[in-house]
């Protein structure tokens, strides 16, 4: 069990990281509430079906009191030794301001295209059969769908603003399994593949994570 002193800074160098964090991403996440609303206002009435589902949808207080959840969990599994503090870094601030620039450029698009119910404007006679017709759509009505360069450059900052900055903390939970797997093994005959997905963000945190964890047991991957 660590020390008083080491338990509290690792829990004040945890919360300086995720609190800026969450800050920006839901601050992201307001703003752009409002830039909809705005839009709808001066369009008029929107055309576009209301949403519907048969079971309740939890408010917005509801999903922060989850999120908290989730950040208690993910500081227990720090503290129990399962993976390290994590670092959360999401590049320098040059970087982190023109990902937050290409986001919002592309509200206005995104807002048309979700008023519109236009989610297929990827697929055109150069594209089609040449991918899945499934990657041949807009992904949350975003520009270029999820196989360009400009969306790849967007894709991490939208998925935070849809987690309100609790992205990387949800990616974590699933290096338990992997910690509830390799606990008591011969680490000597184990094996680890990696396959990357979306950018690579979620399997870089997994992948360097447990390597730090469990360093003798990394030892395939693939991108």
């Amino acid at each position: 069990m660590a020390d008083p002193v080491s338990q509290f800074a690792t829990r004040i160098a945890y919360g300086a990281r995720q609190l800026p964090r969450v800050a920006w991403y839901i601050g992201h996440g307001m703003l752009m509430r409002r830039l909809s609303q705005a839009a709808r206002e001066r369009a008029g009435a929107s055309t576009r079906p209301r949403a519907r589902t048969r079971v309740p949808v939890p408010d917005r207080r509801r999903l922060y009191a989850d999120m908290a959840v989730l950040f208690r969990q993910d500081l227990a599994n720090i503290e129990a030794g399962i993976y390290p503090l994590p670092a959360d870094h999401d590049g320098t601030l040059p970087v982190v301001l023109n990902r937050s620039r290409l986001f919002f450029a592309d509200l206005p698009d995104v807002h048309r295209r979700r008023e519109n119910a236009e989610y297929r404007q990827v697929l055109t006679e150069d594209t089609r059969g040449k991918r899945p017709d499934y990657y041949l759509q807009n992904f949350h009505f975003q520009s270029g769908g999820w196989l360009t360069e400009d969306s790849a450059q967007r894709y991490d900052t939208q998925v935070e603003v849809l987690f309100n900055g609790s992205a990387n903390a949800t990616r974590r939970q699933a290096l338990l399994p992997l910690h509830e797997v390799f606990a008591g093994r011969d680490q000597r005959r184990l094996r680890l593949l990696d396959v990357g997905c979306g950018t690579g963000g979620a399997g870089l945190i997994s992948w360097s994570r447990t390597a730090k964890r469990f360093p003798s047991r990394m030892k395939a991957r693939m991108r």
